[in-house]
């Protein structure tokens, strides 16, 4: 063939010489003896075998034999071809000796039964489906029929054979599943919609064995067809055990369903508490107890609650069954300690009595049951403070690994204290811990890796990996910590990825584009930028893409990988492959993808949408089977990467796919959905998205909630659209099990939800929390905001729900509301959580002033109210303390970490009457100046209380002081210690001020400084934030184009037009698609020709037209 190198295959045939048997000569007879002597001998040209010589072969050698021979060591594409050289009756006879199936991997399996399919399928029918499918098949091979024949032969619609096919469900992968479950359904329903054989037996549930087939086949039904399907055999069902407890909460609340009307019917009837418990999950109503008998399971309900502040029912009937409501012991709270953040609020933990709190902070297993629950920092901080500074002090190491979730509520002298004990660190964060990362301030995240990287040794990395790992923290690592972390063997690190600025900084110069340099790399992958990448010798191609994206090892830590690295090494493959292939022909090298090294199999699939046109159409001309595994390859492509892809590469690759599959029209069913996969389907154009089947929809929700679903507004709308079909499909009693399943995708729902007020009543407090969900995703998969579309979603969501919220409350309650009567309370207002933040003018005004004042805590989370309602509330609170008789001096440590946001809304005025000392403690500085909403004004009152007029900045407000720094006065700003830049610059770097203020054209120059020329090396320049919007013009020459790959993306929000106008094409040249998403518009317009033609030629890659499309 044309793909191998000839004096590597004739080398081959040379040896053949010394393997073949010295009794064979050129005129011996082929036989039955000597044919096996034969098919070992040649083993190594065995795929340069032509047809006719192989069936001479198997004319006196047969297949069954063989297999006897040389059983499960014959490579599949040997198998492949000898299976369909091979006689009807020796394929049979080889499915009847091997149809257990044992011994052979999955892709021999498929082999077997592709081939035997297409022997018998001329011949197959109704009548004999049993015996030619089911029998000669058997449990070993049956679960291997090719999707192609499921989906198009008619058979299918034979209810006879689907009885027999459905048993077997559960031995079939999830896309074989989804294709046979909608014709089961129709079966199994009598639907009007199905095109069954109108003479054939209906389906029906009277026997086990129908059981068993229902079981198999609600994994792919919609919550209604669930409820239809399963009708009143839910008893049969879950006696029947065939249900697992991780079934999905499509499923899940389809079964709720029909569990709670059962209950209705029969008050005896009690179902598997461990199925409840896990059902609780996805659902947010608070009646399953009813279900329960024991305290314990009715507590565990609570523990499994998606929004237990919306549930008081629950709540309170916990306390009532642990006896709470009584006197409080020490033995009561450690009985209910792994929901304790769920059964009190902060401000009744602070009515907590010290002493038992003093008692419990000793009890590390009571701690760790804390620690596990998802607690927002005022929660922690209040069960904290609670515990006494004393015992605290008390607490050794160990307790580091136990606290998860309280570590946002802890002093940071208090984690510096122990942090400084004897002992070894424990693992900071265990599995079972709900994540508690971003609650994180800079500074902890700084002491954590900074104190305990110290001693960086492998033990000590293992223990805070998940915060090197994670993009929002890693970010806080200072230089010395990083270098003694990739200082560390290759085997200790490899598993923790580091933003490519910081591992350029280490590979600079080691690279030279040779498999031994590459080899070397290890972790550093994604510091290589596309001009080094091109230094790859195209014979080194394929091995080096392999060692990139092929290793099992690397499969996730080249997700950090940047886009234009990830297109150089595209073209790494491109030139591999026309090399192996000797072909420039896209068709001809595109089949070098399927070779016996298989890399479609084996690399990570996001390199694949890298390709060209040409390439994808190569693709779909392929076999069916071959395309089938690229395109689902392909629809694999997981968070974060799936992000980095441009709306119109991802439509482009989902057209190429919907074009393989046939599904270019009509109906987007589940099994279409399973085909394209969660990337691709996430991927769907709006036109595409209103053709999925409402069912099919309902179904594959967790596509459309993953992070890879970065919807441009026509998308939103439309699948909006689709949600409000199916919520108008059914009835108001599963409208709200639909709005659980829904969750935070109602923000893309239209104006007129299909649901009545009294249901959007009942989940407001649910869908709140559950929109909240899209504000802490990863930082690359943020979702986008054109033209303010998301924001204005997000409020027109909340407009409807407390609307129908406040619509809910009594008749005397609305009328008051109305009057301006002051009847919101606070237990009203935690009910509706973040919806809080659309409050009109009017209704902030109807809250009393003790209740606000009580609900502070809640006000403070909210980051997106209008900042006249933020100054409304902050002052309405003022107005609540003079009621008080308390004045704004005051004010506690406490009460501001609970004002949140709203302390933004105190004049420069307010703010000047605080205590100033509060303003030099490190913890109060970080939770005062990371706030959104601060002015210039504002700011400087808090700095004035912070410098203390002193002549050098203090490196507790450095490391704590954020936004304070922002109007530090220019002269103080300069005069920062060169060693505390360089120590504090990751943090400093990553401060976010208020447009007018002069913060990183200042610290440009100090940081420049501080670094002289070091301040362009990678790990430096790329760790810069939004201090490299201080860029000058006069700068700008100094950047190469290989360091440009580094420029952070929060600077090229904020550079000015006269900066960015002054880099050249060649500079441009080097930036990644994200950097260039990054750019504003307005920015944009203004470049010149030659900078927007090679902008918009790395955005769009496979346009070929050069037209600009930003």
């Amino acid at each position: 063939p044309s793909y191998e190198n000839i004096s590597d295959v004739f080398s081959k045939f040379k040896n053949l010489a010394y393997s073949l048997p010295g009794n064979i000569a050129r005129e011996t007879s082929l036989e039955a003896t000597n044919a096996y002597q034969i098919f070992g001998s040649i083993r190594p040209i065995w795929e340069y075998v032509k047809d006719n010589t192989w069936q001479s072969i198997l004319k006196v050698y047969t297949l069954p034999q063989i297999l006897e021979s040389f059983q499960f060591n014959i490579p599949e594409k040997i198998l492949d071809k000898l299976l369909s050289l091979s006689s009807e009756d020796d394929v049979m006879k080889t499915i009847e000796n091997n149809k257990n199936g044992q011994g052979y991997n999955d892709e021999q399996k498929s082999t077997f039964v592709k081939h035997y399919i297409s022997k018998i399928n001329n011949k197959l029918n109704p009548t004999n489906f049993h015996q030619l499918i089911i029998e000669n098949l058997g449990m070993g091979l049956v679960g291997y029929l090719p999707l192609d024949f499921i989906v198009k032969n008619n058979i299918f619609n034979d209810n006879n054979v689907l009885r027999d096919i459905a048993n077997y469900l559960h031995l079939m992968s999830p896309l074989q599943k989804d294709a046979l479950a909608t014709k089961v359904y129709h079966a199994l329903t009598s639907d009007s919609t199905s095109s069954l054989v109108s003479d054939s037996p209906p389906l029906n549930l009277e026997s086990s064995k129908s059981i068993n087939i229902l079981a198999g086949v609600l994994s792919s039904l919609s919550p209604r067809q669930v409820i239809k399907v399963v009708g009143n055999n839910i008893g049969s069902l879950l006696n029947s055990q065939q249900l697992r407890l991780d079934t999905s909460c499509t499923t899940a609340l389809g079964l709720l369903n029909r569990t709670i009307e059962a209950k209705r019917i029969d008050r005896n009837f009690k179902p598997d508490p461990q199925l409840l418990h896990r059902w609780q999950e996805c659902y947010s109503g608070c009646d399953l107890s009813d279900l329960l008998i024991t305290k314990n399971d009715i507590k565990e309900l609570l523990r499994n609650h998606p929004n237990p502040v919306g549930c008081e029912r629950l709540i309170n009937e916990v306390k009532k069954e642990y006896d709470l409501e009584n006197r409080m012991t020490t033995a009561k709270l450690r009985s209910v300690a792994d929901v304790f953040g769920s059964l009190y609020r902060p401000d009744e933990i602070s009515s907590l009595s010290q002493g038992l709190m003093a008692d419990l902070g000793t009890d590390e297993t009571f701690i760790e049951k804390l620690g596990q629950q998802d607690l927002d920092p005022n929660e922690a901080r209040a069960i904290i403070n609670k515990i006494p500074r004393h015992v605290q002090e008390k607490w050794n190491k160990n307790i580091l690994g136990k606290l998860g979730n309280l570590i946002p509520g802890l002093d940071d002298n208090i984690i510096t204290y122990i942090l400084q004990k004897r002992g070894n660190l424990p693992t900071l964060f265990s599995e079972r811990m709900k994540p508690f990362i971003r609650k994180l301030s800079p500074s902890k995240i700084r002491l954590l890796i900074d104190k305990a990287g110290s001693y960086a040794t492998e033990a000590s990395i293992h223990t805070y990996k998940p915060l090197v790992v994670s993009d929002y923290a890693k970010k806080f690592i200072s230089s010395a910590t990083l270098m003694r972390i990739i200082n560390q063997p290759p085997d200790i690190i490899r598993f923790l990825r580091f933003t490519p600025a910081q591992a350029a900084g280490v590979i600079q110069n080691r690279f030279d584009g040779s498999l031994h340099s590459l080899s070397h790399i290890g972790s550093f992958l994604n510091g290589l930028t596309k001009n080094e990448v091109e230094k790859i010798k195209p014979e080194d191609s394929l091995q080096a893409v392999r060692s990139v994206f092929g290793s099992k090892e690397n499969r996730n830590i080249d997700n950090a990988m940047q886009s234009g690295t990830r297109y150089a090494f595209g073209n790494v493959l491109q030139k591999g492959l026309k090399e192996r292939e000797h072909s420039d022909n896209p068709n001809q090298y595109i089949q070098g993808l399927f070779r016996e090294d298989d890399l479609v199999e084996d690399l990570n699939p996001q390199i694949f949408a890298t390709m060209t046109n040409a390439e994808l159409d190569a693709v779909n001309r392929l076999k069916s089977e071959q395309a089938d595994k690229f395109w689902k390859a392909v629809g694999s492509i997981n968070e974060p990467v799936c992000c980095s892809f441009v709306q119109e590469n991802r439509v482009r690759l989902t057209n190429y796919a919907l074009s393989h599959y046939g599904s270019n029209t009509g109906e987007i069913d589940v099994s279409k959905l399973s085909q394209l996969g969660p990337f691709l389907t996430s991927s769907l154009p709006a036109k595409d998205l209103r053709r999925i089947t409402t069912d099919g929809l309902m179904n594959k929700l967790d596509y459309f909630k993953s992070p890879c679903f970065q919807p441009s507004k026509e998308q939103a709308q439309a699948l909006g659209s689709r949600l409000n079909n199916a919520l108008n499909e059914v009835d108001d009693k599963l409208k709200s099990l639909y709005l659980d399943l829904i969750g935070e995708l109602a923000v893309y729902l239209p104006n007129e939800i299909a649901s009545s007020k009294e249901v959007l009543a009942e989940r407001t407090s649910f869908l709140a929390k559950s929109i909240e969900k899209l504000n802490v995703r990863d930082e690359r998969c943020t979702l986008p905001d054109t033209d303010g579309f998301l924001s204005k979603a997000k409020i027109n969501i909340k407009k409807n729900l407390i609307s129908a919220f406040i619509d809910s409350l009594s008749h005397r309650q609305r009328r008051q509301t109305d009057m301006k009567k002051r009847n919101l309370t606070c237990d009203n207002l935690r009910k509706i959580g973040s919806v809080i933040s659309v409050l009109t003018p009017q209704q902030i005004d109807s809250i009393a002033n003790d209740q606000l004042y009580l609900c502070i805590d809640l006000f403070g989370k909210q980051t997106d109210f209008e900042s006249r309602n933020v100054y409304r509330i902050a002052q309405n609170y003022i107005r609540a303390l003079t009621d008080q008789n308390r004045h704004l001096h005051s004010v506690t440590p406490t009460e501001i970490f609970n004002l949140g946001e709203i302390f933004t809304g105190f004049t420069p005025s307010q703010l000047n009457a605080l205590k100033n000392q509060y303003f030099k403690d490190g913890n109060i500085l970080s939770a005062v100046g990371n706030l959104q909403n601060w002015n210039a004004d504002q700011l400087k009152v808090l700095t004035r209380f912070a410098t203390d007029d002193s002549s050098r900045l203090s490196p507790i407000l450095l490391e704590n002081g954020g936004k304070l720094l922002c109007v530090v006065d220019d002269e103080l700003l300069r005069r920062t210690p060169l060693e505390d830049v360089k120590s504090y610059l990751v943090i400093l770097a990553n401060i976010d001020c208020p447009i007018g203020t002069n913060y990183s054209d200042i610290m440009f120059d100090v940081t420049k400084n501080a670094y002289k020329n070091e301040i362009y090396q990678p790990h430096i320049f790329g760790s810069l934030g939004n201090i490299a919007a201080g860029l000058k013009p006069t700068d700008v020459n100094l950047l190469s184009k290989n360091l440009m790959n580094f420029l952070p993306v929060e600077a090229i929000k904020k550079l000015p037009k006269d900066v960015m106008q002054q880099f050249t094409a060649e500079q441009l040249d080097g930036l990644n698609i994200e950097q260039i998403k990054a750019i504003p518009s307005t920015v944009f317009s203004v470049l010149g020709a030659s900078q927007q033609n090679i902008l918009n030629k790395i955005l769009y890659p496979f346009i070929t037209s050069g037209k600009n499309r930003y």
